[in-house]
Parts: C-alpha cells; sequence; structure tokens
C-alpha cells in the first residue's frame, strides 16, 4: 500500500482522494524529440508522429486536440521514456530529471515545457497528524532549497536546455 508519494503536481495527477503538501521543490517538464522544433507552437503545427505519455497523467502544455490524437499511453515515466528510446514514439513529455537519468536521450532536441511544483501526494488513508507534520517539514526544507539544489545540481538546470 502507498499513503505518500513525492514526485508529482496536482497538474498531473487528478485522483480522487488525494491529499497535497506544500510545494517541496519546481522541475520542468521537457519534450523531447527526434527532429528540432523552433517551439512548442511550431511543433503542434507540423508534428505527425506519436507521443509518448504516461497512462492518467494531464499535459495541460500540448494542445488536446492533437495530444489526444497521438497519444501513446504507458504505466510508468520510465515505460513512456522506454517507448521513445526505442522507436515506438517520435516524441515524448517527460521530467527534465528522467530525462537527464537516460543516457540515450541526452542528443535529442529538446524543448522546454512548463516549471511544475512538485509535492507529495497523500493517499486518503495517512493520517492527518502525520501529514501536518510532513508538511510542516516540507515547509523547513522547502525554506532553505535543499531538494531544489541537489535537483539542479542533477539536472544541470540553469544551461540551455534546447538542443
Amino acid at each position: 500500500r502507498l499513503d505518500m508519494y513525492c514526485h508529482s503536481s496536482p497538474r498531473w495527477l487528478t485522483t480522487a482522494g488525494l491529499s497535497w503538501s506544500p510545494a517541496l521543490m519546481r522541475v520542468r517538464d521537457m519534450l523531447v524529440t527526434r527532429q528540432p522544433y523552433q517551439d512548442l507552437a511550431s511543433f503542434e503545427q507540423q508534428y505527425t508522429g506519436r507521443i509518448s505519455t504516461v497512462k492518467g497523467y494531464n499535459y495541460v502544455e500540448i494542445n488536446q486536440q492533437l495530444l489526444a490524437q497521438r497519444r501513446r499511453d504507458a504505466a510508468t515515466p520510465t515505460q513512456m521514456l522506454q517507448a521513445f528510446v526505442t522507436g515506438s514514439a517520435d516524441a515524448a513529455i517527460v521530467s527534465e530529471a528522467l530525462l537527464t537519468y537516460y543516457q540515450e536521450t541526452q542528443t535529442a532536441p529538446r524543448l522546454a515545457l512548463y516549471d511544475n511544483a512538485l509535492h507529495c501526494a497523500y493517499a486518503p488513508s495517512l493520517d492527518s497528524t502525520l501529514q501536518q507534520q510532513l508538511n510542516t517539514r516540507i515547509i523547513e526544507l522547502a525554506k532553505t532549497d535543499s531538494y531544489q539544489l541537489i535537483y539542479d545540481s542533477y539536472t544541470g538546470k540553469g544551461q540551455e536546455v534546447r538542443r
């Protein structure tokens, strides 16, 4: 049983009954493609392939009609990116951290889509007193930027993201 998941956003998951912590840090969603695009508008106008996504995730940055026609859902973010790496899809929407982890994507063109606040999602079964204690600690950690600094160091944030 999973009572808490701390690398998500209320923008991505709309599962009923979840409650959310204060923001812990910020991450970017990236659009990785096989060919370069000037910007998101040119991608939306020109792209004709499949877009690898995670089932149940919302991608509000992308034109919803295009997404509905081109979406190829995977069960997990790792499987979603694997679909791009193996050629089952020619584009993927992925967090910058996961994209950085996959060596196979390092030379792929990419566009930064959106800067997301990450939170912890709490299951309805998680005790409310424990939620309050966790929220207090998350606020303290967020004030020090501890997680943000680690994440930025890992992803090289601040460097040019369009390749």
